[in-house]
């Protein structure tokens, strides 16, 4: 039994030995593996329509370019195709990474000099898969002119010029949903929109989220805490100016969090005053004494911080309308004439707007919003009632485009994911950020919910394989 570029596939029924290592074992274990072995061996064996590489791929491992690196030292075919769907190595990539996370893949085989014309059974090559996904940024370094070594800045270039003041109207618009995203695809937090003002500034003076945690989010993502507006004022002099900081009791957080990393209590604005003066000419004797101490120790685990913040929506009926540039109150008498914000009052995290007396909801119409009942047996009650309607099935999530199935993955919901499944949702479906629903539960760790989708996809292949005698393995 061969694949169509020749190689001995090995059995189809049978996962060897490689398959399991590359997807679970350390890359020392994968290296004295295929060491005792010979050369090539296993290597261009399929399993469940996939070589060593495409699993390696699929896997989720942090070391996957190293895996992948000894894969094809030791004789693998980076070409080789799926057998369901014809998608090279490459092409699986683009379809189910996550960006920017995963360039480095990319860059990886384009240092190999992976083929970038060759077609799957779609008659897509990797630059129309990147197009077809919304990766607009990745296509222009897939489409065979940008050097290797050129590639990564190039796209990591583009994705901060496009979603950096993308990040500013997050901030406006208080969309905590949207800045992050924003955010994850590596827009750049320092950029200075017409009015001369960027995040970090508008964060402080006109944002409905969290101050404290936006603030985090953004340093922690590369925004300069010394960044300076057209009045030349830093983020720390723009809290100590903020009266609603103030009065709401976390504007010493914010101040300590700047220190922390990197404000400079010495930063003047066009006035010629600097953190220690304002503080002092306000009497805020707990603020200067935040501005005399040492910088603490930032902790390093950012990207478990980063990823467990979670914005509460800000309630339609107080709409937040944002103003051009900056207009932050200054006390100039004992007691200024302030609105209150009642999300800011008197933690930092912003309280809802009542919501009515609702023992139970309406009916809901869209099947992932029924999916995200909590009760097993009335959230597949809701779910068959919608099926029945002929409501679709590939419904998704306007804000994410998540479909029901991706919540599952989310949520770890099996046996609701097995009923989806058995109704044929499309499990290839990628929501906003390039993700299937199988990479969505790997990456939450939902094993019955991967389960389910692995069970589905190999029986719809050995369906396929059934259907026509005339594909060659």
């Amino acid at each position: 039994m061969s694949n169509k570029r020749g190689h001995d596939s090995g059995y189809e029924d049978e996962q060897n030995d490689v398959h399991i290592l590359c997807q679970k074992s350390s890359l020392g274990e994968i290296i004295t593996f295929l060491q005792s072995s010979p050369r090539g061996s296993r290597l261009h064996w399929y399993y469940d329509g996939e070589t060593a590489l495409h699993a390696t791929v699929l896997s989720g491992r942090k070391d996957v370019c190293e895996v992948m690196s000894i894969l094809l030292d030791h004789g693998a075919d980076i070409n080789a195709q799926t057998v369901v769907e014809g998608n090279t190595a490459l092409h699986l990539v683009i379809l189910h990474g996550v960006f920017p996370r995963d360039v480095d893949t990319i860059v990886f085989f384009l240092e190999r000099k992976a083929d970038l014309n060759i077609r799957n059974k779609k008659l897509r090559t990797p630059y129309d898969c990147a197009i077809a996904n919304g990766h607009y940024e990745l296509a222009g370094i897939v489409n065979g002119t940008v050097p290797p070594d050129k590639a990564k800045e190039l796209y990591l270039q583009k994705c901060r010029s496009k979603y950096g003041p993308e990040i500013i109207q997050a901030i406006l618009e208080s969309n905590g949903t949207k800045l992050k995203h924003c955010l994850e695809l590596g827009g750049d937090p320092n950029v200075l929109n017409k009015h001369g003002a960027g995040a970090i500034h508008y964060t402080v003076t006109h944002c409905k989220l969290p101050v404290y945690d936006t603030l985090l989010l953004l340093l922690e993502s590369g925004a300069d805490a010394n960044l300076k507006d057209e009045e030349g004022d830093s983020a720390l002099n723009l809290v100590i100016k903020n009266t609603k900081l103030r009065n709401s009791g976390v504007m010493v957080q914010c101040a300590q969090l700047l220190i922390d990393w990197g404000a400079l209590a010495e930063s003047r604005d066009v006035d010629g005053k600097n953190a220690h003066d304002l503080a002092l000419e306000k009497n805020y004797t707990d603020v200067a004494a935040v501005l005399k101490k040492k910088p603490r120790k930032i902790s390093q685990n950012k990207a478990e911080r980063k990823k467990n913040v979670v914005f509460k929506e800000i309630n339609s009926e107080h709409e937040f309308i944002p103003t051009p540039t900056p207009d932050i109150p200054i006390e100039k008498s004992p007691s200024p004439e302030l609105p209150e914000l009642p999300e800011q009052e008197p933690e930092p995290i912003p309280v809802p707007a009542p919501v009515k007396d609702e023992p139970k909801p309406e009916p809901l119409k869209s099947l992932p919003e029924v999916t995200l009942l909590e009760d097993e047996n009335e959230r597949h009650k809701e779910i068959k009632s919608l099926l029945d309607k002929g409501v679709d099935i590939n419904q998704r999530q306007e804000s994410t485009g998540n479909t029901a199935l991706h919540i599952c993955a989310e949520r770890n919901y099996g046996s609701t994911a097995q009923l989806l499944l058995d109704h044929n949702i499309d499990s290839k479906l990628v929501n906003k950020k390039g993700q299937t629903a199988y990479v969505v539960a790997r990456m939450n760790k939902s094993t019955p919910v991967m389960k389910a989708i692995f069970d589905k996809q190999k029986k719809d292949h050995s369906s396929a394989q059934d259907s026509s005698a005339c594909i060659i393995l």
